[in-house]
């Protein structure tokens, strides 16, 4: 039987669903932009220049939004040295351990919020003077300014994540720990047992 799940979970991984779903579908647009391009470009030898620019526009999207989603699963690029370190100092202690790479977790949170939350601010009015300024794309003649929204609404989701990922540590009283392939595959035989 599943362990109910608290609603800080509940609410983080909604958010990581849209964002999934979100990033799957300008992923998708941008693929096909693509290959229409390429079709295009190629074989009608009739290139389209407004194509590029949206694909462009969408791969900005998509990191964007990519890196929301690598926080919730804790999957960015990490030197996961320290907690072979602190098992060597604590003699293999479990909970000592635990305790001493939660604080570290909780340390490179609170330093992952603030510093997301400053570059958020720093996009959001940056993104003001763009939009003030009314200058557009220049092929297909869309407001600049919306390039820069994907961004202030990553630096958001992720400073989000950060936050309801440390609360869940307390909750759940473990460290925080990444996603292992494992997980993965166990999350994946649970969806195909559940079909």
């Amino acid at each position: 039987m599943k362990k109910k799940k608290n609603p800080v979970t509940m609410i983080n991984d909604i958010l990581f669903s849209i964002e999934k779903e979100v990033t799957w579908v300008l992923f998708l647009a941008m693929l096909i932009l693509l290959v229409i391009q390429v079709v295009c470009r190629y074989v009608l030898n009739m290139p389209l220049a407004w194509s590029e620019e949206i694909c462009r526009l969408l791969y900005i999207a998509v990191s964007f939004i990519g890196a929301a989603i690598a926080t919730r699963e804790r999957s960015h690029i990490s030197i996961n040295i320290l907690p072979a370190i602190v098992n060597g100092i604590t003699h293999h202690d479990e909970k000592k351990t635990n305790r001493i790479l939660m604080g570290c977790d909780v340390i490179m949170s609170v330093i992952c919020i603030v510093f997301w939350g400053w570059l958020t601010v720093i996009l959001t009015n940056y993104t003001i003077t763009v939009k003030n300024l009314n200058t557009l794309t220049p092929a297909i003649q869309f407001p600049q300014y919306i390039v820069y929204v994907a961004c202030v609404v990553s630096g958001a989701l992720i400073v989000i994540h950060y936050l309801l990922n440390m609360i869940e540590m307390f909750i759940n009283k473990e460290s925080m720990k990444p996603v292992e392939d494992a997980d993965l595959a166990e999350a994946a035989d649970g969806k195909e047992a559940a079909h």
